[in-house]
């Protein structure tokens, strides 16, 4: 069981099942705002960027009245698509940090340390 589906169901209380209530109005909001589209594949897509919604997200939309607007395993499936091409395309176009960030790393961990960037894999030694 999610946060939110304990939260929802009362298991956390009446403040946290009030505050479920709440974040499902707001969604709908962001629905009735045109925030968010649904598109011919069941996606959930967020209006001014197009990327799929966030799991979180689509997760109180599930409670919401739109739920039957979409489709979650397309949405999972597409949100996984969105995240491996943003990392390939990280791992591409990577040159590498700048002098600001050496400054900025070097500041927060050390001279000396070794930082590694997680999703390039590169290790910098400071």
């Amino acid at each position: 069981m999610t946060r939110f589906e304990m939260e929802i169901s009362g298991r956390l209380g009446e403040f946290w099942k009030q505050n479920a209530e709440k974040e499902i109005r707001k969604m709908e909001e962001r629905q009735i705002n045109g925030e968010i589209f649904f598109g011919a594949d069941g996606v959930v897509r967020w209006t001014s960027n197009n990327r799929v919604m966030p799991r979180d997200c689509r997760e109180v939309l599930a409670y919401s009245a739109y739920r039957d607007l979409f489709n979650e395993e397309a949405s999972r499936t597409a949100e996984e698509a969105e995240t491996a091409a943003f990392l390939e395309n990280y791992r591409k176009n990577y040159t590498g940090p700048t002098a600001e960030e050496r400054m900025e790393m070097e500041a927060a961990f050390g001279k000396g340390s070794t930082v590694v960037d997680i999703i390039s894999g590169e290790r910098i030694r400071l």
